[in-house]
């Protein structure tokens, strides 16, 4: 879910401090995005292990009847 100061995650909370100091020094944004990218990236990755793992199950259901 997204609100204007967080990131949230149904088990996790995961969050971008958005302020002037942080608008200043950006290092610690910077930080922040990547671990949420981090986070994007590691569900898209299972969500397409799933998906090929259905398809290989259909081939294998197809091939052997």
């Amino acid at each position: 879910m997204y609100t204007p100061e967080r990131i949230y995650c149904s088990k996790d909370d995961y969050h971008i401090v958005l302020n002037e100091k942080i608008l200043k020094d950006d290092a610690e944004l910077r930080r922040g995005v990547k671990k949420v990218m981090e986070v994007v990236v590691g569900l898209l990755k299972d969500r397409v292990e799933v998906d090929d793992s259905k398809e290989q199950g259909r081939k294998n259901l197809l091939r052997n009847h």
